[in-house]
């Protein structure tokens, strides 16, 4: 374990509830823990902190598609809350403005085998209709996922990442959803009913923060950032 690490999350959960883990970015070891416990057991729908796992599944990866805002699938309202886009958002747009349109549009043309391969490992329902693969690949119904889970399937994902997946990261905390996670270099956040995520890396470190209720931008972003900076001064 990492002493700096340790402290660092000890002093940005001073507190709180929930939990995190650091990892390693090069090699996977722990870095370090915070409630290990809850690391490795608690689970909860992962919100849109699943989308770029679930683009790295897409073929083609990439696609041009307008932003519909509206959006309700099998009586779950998931309207996109980004500001207007008047021109067709690419992956790497998408994924920082985490557009739910766009992904549900990608999600219903999606190979149903391709995304559970994906999610091997976590809590999750095979999906039975087209609207059932569009929740799942939301984060939105029919997953659990545990930050343990969570970290490692990030780091596997950073590790192959094409170009669009690691530009969409890269710019959620430039100008995206996860802005407020900086001085992170690139994450998601994910927002469900059980809880807040954020996911993401600097050039040392892939952490995860996992909180009960929130926003992933308003309250594990910013809890996020206080960990990266820690561990950097």
């Amino acid at each position: 374990m990492n002493a700096r690490a340790e402290a660092a999350l000890r002093a940005a959960f001073r507190g709180l509830p929930g939990c995190a883990t650091a990892l390693d970015l090069a090699t996977g070891k722990p870095l370090a823990h915070w409630r290990p416990d809850l690391v490795k057991s608690w689970a909860a729908a992962p919100g849109s902190v699943l989308k770029p796992l679930v683009l790295a599944t897409l073929d083609p990866l990439d696609a041009a598609l307008p932003c519909a805002r509206r959006l309700l699938i099998n009586g779950v309202r998931l309207d996109c809350t980004h500001t207007p886009q008047t021109a067709p958002l690419n992956a790497a747009e998408a994924l920082a403005l985490s557009c739910n349109s766009w992904f549900a549009q990608r999600a219903a043309l999606l190979d149903p085998r391709k995304l559970t391969a994906a999610l091997a490992g976590a809590e999750f329902s095979a999906p039975a209709t087209p609207e059932d693969l569009q929740l799942l690949a939301l984060g939105a119904r029919g997953i659990r996922v545990t930050p343990a889970w969570l970290a490692r399937a990030y780091l596997r994902l950073l590790h192959s990442a094409t170009e669009p997946i690691r530009a969409g990261l890269a710019l959620a905390v430039a100008e995206g959803t996860a802005h407020a996670a900086r001085p992170a270099l690139g994450g998601k956040t994910g927002t469900s009913r059980e809880a807040s995520w954020f996911a993401g890396f600097d050039r040392r470190m892939l952490l995860v923060v996992a909180l009960p209720g929130g926003a992933g931008g308003a309250d594990a972003a910013p809890l996020a950032a206080k960990i990266f900076e820690k561990c950097a001064s």
